[in-house]
């Protein structure tokens, strides 16, 4: 009786042990808005900021009005619910540099309405971005 409840206390411990869920990281899961982060720095956040999206390219972009500072999302295909993978290159501008970093493999962790959270823990890259209709 006493292998019995070792077993099972055991087998309902290894679960909460061994999960593999990406946790986002905390900026990016509280942000109400496009946002996107790279190596853990948030490279591009803006207040006012105009978007785009190409529902064909599955990309989604989003920049202030005079394109100093920008974001780009080009995924492989269009993120459209939690837990799903999504291949993606993307592209911003910060401090009049543009720069680039491909082939990040995020995973769907939150829609809401538009926005859509997409987290990458092995590349520690995020972006909140919104998929419009």
């Amino acid at each position: 009786m006493k292998k019995w409840m070792i077993l099972l206390l055991t087998l309902a411990l290894v679960p909460a042990g061994c999960s593999k869920k990406s946790k986002m990281d905390s900026d990016l899961s509280q942000a109400s808005d496009v946002m996107l982060k790279v190596a853990g720095k948030t490279v591009f956040s803006a207040d006012a900021f105009q978007t785009q999206f190409s529902r064909q390219g599955t990309t989604l972009r989003a920049g202030n009005d005079d394109m100093s500072a920008y974001m780009s999302v080009a995924c492989d295909v269009l993120p459209s619910s939690v837990g799903q993978s999504v291949r993606a290159d993307l592209g911003w501008k910060q401090n009049g540099a543009a720069q680039t970093h491909s082939g990040v493999t995020f995973t769907v962790q939150k829609i809401e309405g538009e926005l859509v959270w997409l987290w990458s823990s092995s590349d520690k890259a995020g972006a909140v971005v919104r998929v419009l209709e």
